[in-house]
């Protein structure tokens, strides 16, 4: 086998074990949900359970990265897994023995520092693994792997979680999790030289803070992630609200089948674009699409639920071109040896403030100024979207 040809053998047989292992972990995390419910029956546990999961993947992730970055991709991968199948098989006994709430709250926060470490490690392997010069080809195909199981995953796991348990759920992924760290451990990584692994993780920070460019990019889908978080508490009022002969669960079913299946139409045609389309014009086209279709006209449709569900749908296609190839553009800027610890401080830095987003969007939505707000959100990500545009940041 050619030394070309290897590399991309190895690309293609890991994200085929790690889609499938996606797909084990959207569908147990159904059953993280159902279980915790089930031992809490409080709407407050759960809201506490969504703070440590997404509050791990955000707040945690320079720490999880700086300590990646200390060990080659492909031991990175593997302890990402391994802890991913440890806090699995964990939450099958819990389930099974019915433990008490702190015990599963607890496997649920390691869960979550795999999870985020999986898919740290998983951003800095592609430039490690991949040789083109422009990896935003590549970045769609990945990102089309990330999000197929955001839309079969659940399924999966209400269907299993329905004709058998939670703790089957758990165990699924606590298998495929075990198999697939076999598969990374067999795969041939090409040779890494040894590197100074950043030793803080201030250093991911500082890479991006000290370099203008870096900076006003990062700056710039920072406030783009805002904007989104400021506007989803009221779509989904909008969702919910809207008068119709469709129960309000159905409609939210709907609502969130399409957004997933937005993303993944919107990787799928990044395939087609990224070869014939400069990257600034991709971007930018992304996030003019998304402050048009996601914002701008959506008081135009509010109580028309296939509008309010279509213009999400095309949202979400737009997100997927402004998104993928900002990806690839930090792949390629950014060194090898510290690409865990820069991820992880893009990370807290684009979404370190959603939460608070999201406090506000639902505050206005509560407080009926919803045209209002979806309009100052357009203005925002269309003021972004010229200032990315006459920056030629990503030439």
């Amino acid at each position: 086998m050619s030394s070309s040809t290897r590399p991309n053998l190895t690309f293609t047989l890991l994200w085929a074990a790690q889609f499938v292992l996606l797909l084990a972990s959207q569908g147990s995390a159904i059953a993280v949900t159902l279980t915790v419910y089930a031992v809490s029956r409080s709407a407050t546990v759960l809201g506490l359970m969504m703070a440590i999961t997404y509050g791990t993947m955000i707040y945690l992730s320079p720490l999880i990265g700086t300590w990646l970055d200390r060990y080659s991709r492909k031991t990175g991968i593997m302890l990402a897994d391994s802890t991913i199948a440890l806090s699995s098989a964990g939450l099958a006994i819990a389930a099974f023995v019915e433990a008490g709430l702190p015990i599963v709250l607890v496997l649920v926060f390691i869960h979550s520092c795999g999870m985020s470490a999986q898919q740290l490690s998983l951003q800095a392997t592609v430039r490690e693994i991949r040789t083109e010069k422009n990896l935003t080809t590549v970045a769609s195909a990945v990102a089309l792997v990330d999000n197929i199981p955001l839309f079969v995953g659940p399924l999966i796991g209400a269907l299993v979680y329905t004709l058998v348990s939670a703790v089957a759920l758990f165990a699924l992924e606590a298998v495929v999790a075990t198999i697939v760290v076999i598969v990374v451990a067999l795969l041939p990584f090409p040779p890494t030289h040894r590197r100074k692994a950043p030793t803080a993780a201030i250093e991911g920070f500082r890479f991006i803070l000290t370099q203008p460019e870096l900076r006003k990019i990062q700056a710039s889908f920072g406030v783009v992630n805002f904007t989104h978080g400021l506007a989803v508490p009221a779509l989904l009022a909008v969702v919910i609200s809207t008068e119709s002969t469709w129960p309000e669960s159905f409609r939210l079913s709907v609502y969130n089948i399409a957004n997933a299946a937005g993303l993944i139409l919107g990787a799928a045609t990044m395939l087609w674009v990224a070869r014939r389309l400069p990257r600034p014009v991709i971007v930018v086209a992304g996030i003019v699409g998304g402050a048009v279709c996601g914002r701008l006209v959506v008081p135009l449709v509010v109580g028309i639920f296939p509008l309010v569900v279509l213009v999400s749908f095309l949202r979400n296609v737009c997100t997927q071109w402004a998104n993928t190839p900002l990806t690839a553009f930090w792949q390629e800027r950014t060194p090898t040896s510290i690409q865990g610890s820069v991820f992880g401080a893009r990370r807290f830095l684009g979404q370190g403030a959603y939460p608070l987003a999201l406090l506000v969007g639902g505050w206005c939505a509560k407080n009926g100024g919803l045209s209002t707000l979806f309009i100052v959100c357009a203005v925002v990500e269309l003021a972004i979207a010229a200032c990315v545009w006459r920056s030629k940041i990503l030439q």
